[in-house]
């Protein structure tokens, strides 16, 4: 890929694990619906999700499990995904749960007072705690 062919004058390497929201994974979409398929999900899920590719709330199981499907081959609106956090819900902190923190990084850059905790931070995990249940 070389970007100044697009009119790309920057861009920056992203550490990945795998291929993730292209159509390239359109191969495995069935073989990952069906691996979903043989787990419970809740008719009601007990707090309401935004998806990142259609920014609608998802507030079942059904659509959950379609939601990460439909993200394997879609493109994830993750920055538009926050903003309409920010604009609509106000949140009191981000905490981005997985293995690094780069999304976590990204909120930070586009709300500066905007407190962000990643569970990476294994130094920070009592100060998170305290701000999700006795925030």
């Amino acid at each position: 890929f070389n970007a100044p062919n697009f009119g790309i004058k920057k861009s920056i390497p992203l550490k990945t694990t795998g291929l993730s929201h292209c159509s390239r994974m359109s191969s495995i979409v069935d073989m990952f619906k069906e691996k979903l398929a043989t787990y419970s999900w809740r008719s009601e899920l007990e707090h309401s999700l935004l998806s990142t590719t259609d920014l609608k709330q998802i507030e079942c199981g059904m659509d959950l499990k379609n939601e990460l499907c439909i993200q394997l081959t879609n493109q994830v609106r993750f920055r538009e995904a926050i903003t309409h956090l920010e604009e609509v819900y106000q949140p009191d902190c981000y905490i981005e749960i997985g293995p690094g923190q780069v999304l976590s990084n990204l909120v930070s850059k586009m709300y500066p007072n905007a407190r962000c905790y990643s569970s990476h931070q294994h130094h920070l995990r009592d100060k998170i705690y305290e701000e999700v249940f006795h925030g």
